[in-house]
């Protein structure tokens, strides 16, 4: 597959002194290598950083899920 884009939408975020977690909706669009066609998928997903002693920010949990399509079946 071929990307061709992909967007991240912030829904919420909470945050405290150790950790900020983002709960995000993610949308992508590739190509698809057998057929050609271009693909839409949503998925939300939620995402734990942990802030580091530096100050950065570090990946520590992410759980994503595909959306459904409520107009497919």
């Amino acid at each position: 597959r071929k990307y061709v884009h992909q967007e991240n939408k912030i829904q919420r975020i909470w945050q405290s002194k150790k950790f900020i977690t983002a709960e995000i909706i993610q949308i992508q669009s590739y190509i698809q290598n057998e057929t050609g066609d271009t693909i839409i998928k949503r998925n939300a997903a939620v995402a734990i950083y942990e802030r580091q002693p530096d100050g950065s920010l570090r990946l520590a949990y992410n759980l994503k899920t595909e959306l459904s399509d409520p107009g497919k079946k």
